[in-house]
């Protein structure tokens, strides 16, 4: 298990965690807890949550809060996470429906690994009685 799913699951267990409730030493540590929170985005987004940073008053202080994102909603809009990052933001319900409005950008949704679009072009038949001219 890599610090990511540790943060992850730390935090489905406990619901809050603060940064000085961290261990000093460790897969998941108080120095690099932070990061390991950010890199656990895409695995709340997958889960339909989403995780949220909130300031104390030291880096003791801050604090990482697991949060459900609503399931349904009568709005024509829905907050969704990010497959990729695990950024929040708003997609029409139309496209969640038809299996898009997963990727906040077209940044991530390109990071993903999506085919390229000459690679989805395909050569069209040529009608009959039409001349061709190779350049």
């Amino acid at each position: 298990m890599n610090r990511s799913e540790l943060a992850y699951a730390l935090l489905k267990e406990k619901g809050t965690v603060r940064m000085g409730d961290l261990p000093r030493s460790g897969t998941l540590n108080g120095y690099t807890g932070r990061n390991a929170f950010a890199e656990a985005k895409p695995l709340a987004a997958a889960d339909g949550c989403e995780i949220v940073h909130a300031y104390g008053d030291s880096w003791e202080g801050n604090s990482y809060t697991l949060r459900e994102l609503p399931k349904e909603s009568d709005n024509a809009v829905l907050r969704v996470a990010c497959h990729k990052c695990g950024h929040v933001f708003e997609a029409r319900k139309r496209d969640v429906n038809a299996g898009q409005g997963r990727f906040c950008s077209r940044r991530c949704s390109g990071a993903i690994g999506g085919k390229r679009r000459v690679a989805n072009l395909k050569p069209r038949a040529v009608p009959d009685g039409v001349q061709l001219a190779i350049l």
